[in-house]
């Protein structure tokens, strides 16, 4: 580092260490115990500049207060496209040859790039032109976009099984079992395959269904370190804020009916520990923010015990993501 800052000096320009996404993955569990060293050790290097990307769900669990408050880091809020959503979704619309609705899309969900993309990329895998009606939120677009990989994969050329079945829903399904059911970060490739696999063989005597879904950009397949000289690959949604859609969806199926939502949500809830681990499941819980409504007719912040402190500001917060 001091020879990069002598360099930087020398060049008379700043040098950028640029991390994207710290709260994806282990970082959300790395970074709290280890951020202030870090960045304290670039504090000792006036000619390097640290960017750091992240979440504004997690901000409070990673980032040190006094560092923002003492004027340490310099806070940026990326909006994506909002403000912006008729322009960016008409250049994309036009790159995937779809045709522009004739009433704007005024979904807040537009305004995220990576939700325009895959929006996108469904309807154009699916051979659509126009936009069908009734999508337009994360729910929907998470199954359209499942359902136009999965009829590819479907066709005799790859793995030959019945249109319509939702392959690939009952592997995420089942990946999302096995992930929650042994708490794990990430899905040990071995497991992940064999879960693959076991599904897909009621269906075709074809095999490595995994890495299909991996060539896809379903899934990402990726080393993950156990000690020091040890690791091993892991598997995980491609897309963080579809696994946490995607778990929050698995859950409700499996917990929520009209006699147990006014107490899943309570202390001795089945899904209490969500709520009471509200800092590092904020992805889930934002999810659920969306789904529990749709499911409900309820806000989840209705269905949550009125906590003293530090919930009380979980609670609220819960409320204003839901209009996001």
């Amino acid at each position: 580092m001091g020879a990069l800052n002598a360099k930087a000096e020398a060049q008379q320009e700043r040098l950028l260490f640029i991390i994207d996404a710290v709260n994806e993955g282990r970082g959300r569990y790395f970074w709290p115990d280890h951020i202030r060293g870090f960045l304290k050790e670039f504090s000792n290097y006036p000619w390097l500049g640290l960017v750091l990307s992240i979440r504004d769900s997690y901000e409070n669990l990673i980032v040190p207060k006094e560092f923002l408050e003492e004027n340490k880091l310099v806070k940026i809020v990326h909006s994506g496209f909002e403000g912006l959503e008729y322009q960016a979704s008409s250049f994309f619309f036009a790159q995937h040859d779809i045709a522009q609705p004739r009433v704007p899309l005024l979904h807040p969900e537009f305004s995220n790039p990576l939700f325009l993309k895959l929006f996108c990329e469904g309807l154009y895998r699916s051979g659509l032109h126009q936009i069908p009606e009734g999508y337009g939120g994360i729910t929907s677009i998470i199954d359209f976009f499942f359902e136009s990989i999965d009829k590819k994969l479907a066709q005799p050329k790859h793995f030959d099984y019945p249109e319509g079945g939702r392959i690939i829903r009952k592997v995420i399904d089942g990946l999302i079992k096995h992930k929650l059911k042994k708490d794990l970060r990430m899905i040990p490739y071995e497991d992940a395959y064999d879960i693959a696999d076991g599904i897909i063989s009621k269906f075709s005597n074809k095999r490595r269904f995994l890495d299909a879904l991996i060539s896809e950009g379903v899934l990402s397949k990726n080393l993950f370190w156990k000690a020091e000289g040890e690791y091993e690959e892991g598997i995980y949604l491609a897309y963080e804020r579809f696994e946490d859609h995607l778990t929050a969806s698995y859950l409700l199926d499996k917990h929520l009916t009209k006699n147990t939502q006014e107490n899943i949500f309570k202390q001795d809830g089945v899904l209490y520990r969500y709520i009471e681990e509200a800092f590092y499941k904020r992805g889930i819980v934002d999810a659920f923010s969306i789904q529990v409504p749709e499911r409900t007719e309820k806000e989840l912040y209705e269905l949550i015990d009125k906590l003293s402190h530090p919930w009380e500001g979980a609670c609220l917060a819960i409320k204003k993501r839901r209009q996001i």
